[in-house]
């Protein structure tokens, strides 16, 4: 039978790994192929060459396959800011100059070799921008030539990928989304339906007794009359703790994304790919 549609290859890339999967089916895919891959840290470049390196030759296997190809990139490989709004008047063109101003008051001039995305266009509302080394946009396009079958159709920021599947869980007053990886974790606050803050910090948060005094600080940076008390949660490390228990935070522990072909248990290593599913 003719298959009308290309299937989805969903990858994740970060420093300690590469994982993908592949699912089939429109409406409702299924996982039909998955692998899990260690990157052996070989250093003295940039610091995600060895994963580049990895996905390089796991590319290999879809050089003849017609697969539509979407990255997640880990957050230990992307900056983020929020952009003031500019209003109904101010074109994407300002937003996206606004936000190269800000990564660079905030990065100095290596910011100026960056490839910069805007989660949404110009308009009244503050928008989330989100910066990566024009270096890596160009090794994940080489990994995947256009005139190939495998065709790269998205790169997503861990952070974007995780809030356009979990925004439905996000209440009128808004919530904080963590993110916690092996080495970093990325805190972003929406107040309401805006964006309000958003920080990433290098390890010291792998245990989930660490959170709240993270919370702490980052609301008093936070510019607004109310900060929400509610914090989705979603760690690749084991946080058991009880932070049910808390009463100053009320914490909603995310659990991996499910797709029909991998069981419950096998989840959590594709977890970040499959935020983009």
């Amino acid at each position: 039978m003719l298959r009308l549609s290309r299937d989805r290859l969903l990858v994740a890339l970060a420093p300690t790994a590469v994982s993908w999967v592949r699912l089939s089916g429109g409406f409702r895919p299924r996982a039909v192929a998955k692998r899990w891959v260690e990157v052996a840290a070989e250093g003295g470049g940039e610091p995600w060459g060895d994963a580049v390196a990895v996905l390089r030759q796991e590319a290999e296997r879809f050089r003849s396959e017609r697969v539509a190809v979407t990255v997640v990139l880990s957050n230990h490989f992307v900056r983020y800011t929020v952009v003031p709004p500019l209003g109904n008047t101010g074109s994407r063109d300002e937003a996206l100059a606004l936000a190269r101003f800000h990564f660079s008051k905030i990065h100095g001039d290596r910011a100026a070799t960056w490839d910069v995305r805007l989660a949404a266009p110009a308009s009244s509302h503050p928008t989330l921008a989100s910066a990566i080394d024009s270096a890596l946009l160009d090794s994940l396009k080489a990994c995947f030539p256009r005139d190939g079958a495998a065709r790269l159709v998205s790169v997503q920021p861990y952070t974007m990928a995780a809030f356009n599947f979990w925004r439905h869980r996000i209440g009128k007053d808004g919530a904080w989304l963590l993110l916690v990886e092996p080495g970093t974790a990325c805190l972003a606050m929406l107040a309401g339906n805006e964006w309000a803050t958003i920080q990433s910090v290098k390890s010291g948060y792998a245990s989930s007794d660490s959170w709240p005094a993270l919370l702490e600080r980052e609301k008093h940076r936070v510019n607004g009359p109310s900060v929400p008390k509610t914090i989705l949660t979603r760690s690749m490390l084991d946080t058991s703790s009880a932070l049910g228990a808390r009463r100053d935070w009320h914490f909603i522990e995310l659990d991996p994304p499910a797709v029909p072909g991998i069981e419950e248990k096998e989840l959590e290593p594709y977890a970040m790919a499959l935020h983009a599913a």
